[in-house]
């Protein structure tokens, strides 16, 4: 992350933590937003390595939670924000603004919008370390990018044993017990007419910046300024 940018990030979690709010603009559905910088991972022990089978074809892909700058208005103050991914067919890289911020249930590549919702309430502040966030994720890729529950068929299959796919399994098993869905998440849309073509839509959480995503993640710290590209 640039200099500048980090201490506008240092200066807008001091601003929150202080006075409960921030000056840059809310992100809600309608929103057009711009995302800045191609580096966007958190830190380490917030993501995973994970191997997984996407449309057939084995894939070794990085799980867990991104870290990005977000701004609703073109030149203004950025936000920093946790996201996750729901396209794990779809590139991470070359950010193509603006995105547009939909309601999930409105999302066209969200097969199981109900499903995340309760995964989210249910689950989302279990996300603590590497092998929690890997799991969240891979329970996302699994209600978004399939059509059932099952880990081991579809387009999206996760078989290989690990901490992570134990942990989603038992996540995703559980959501048929539960009521309690999350509110406001929203889904950054990629601009379908971009010159990148088709990237990453990514899932958040709204009021933001009424509370700044990634606080309770412990990413305003100096770990959470270090970014890492992509391998």
């Amino acid at each position: 992350m640039k200099t500048r940018n980090v201490l506008k990030s240092i200066a807008l979690a001091v601003g929150i933590l202080a006075a409960g709010a921030a000056t840059a603009s809310p992100i809600t559905v309608g929103s057009q937003v711009n995302l800045a910088d191609d580096d966007y991972w958190g830190p380490t022990n917030l993501n995973a390595s994970v191997k997984v089978v996407v449309n057939g074809v084995p894939q070794s892909l990085r799980a867990g939670v991104l870290d990005i700058d977000a701004t609703t208005t073109p030149g203004g103050d950025y936000v920093r924000l946790a996201a996750f991914c729901l396209q794990p067919d779809v590139l991470l890289r070359k950010y193509d603004n603006p995105y547009t911020a939909v309601d999930i249930a409105s999302s066209a590549v969200v097969n199981d919008a109900v499903g995340i919702a309760k995964l989210w309430a249910e689950y989302r502040d279990d996300v603590v370390d590497g092998v929690s966030a890997a799991a969240f994720q891979i329970a996302l890729w699994e209600l978004a990018f399939d059509t059932g529950a099952d880990f081991s068929t579809g387009n999206f299959k996760s078989t290989n044993p690990s901490a992570a796919l134990s942990l989603a399994s038992t996540w995703v098993a559980s959501l048929g017990s539960l009521t309690k869905t999350a509110k406001n998440l929203i889904v950054l849309e990629d601009n379908p007419n971009g010159r990148f073509g088709d990237k990453q839509d990514l899932l958040i959480q709204t009021p933001i910046p009424g509370t700044l995503g990634l606080v309770g993640l412990g990413l305003l710290g100096l770990g959470g300024l270090r970014r890492r590209a992509k391998a």
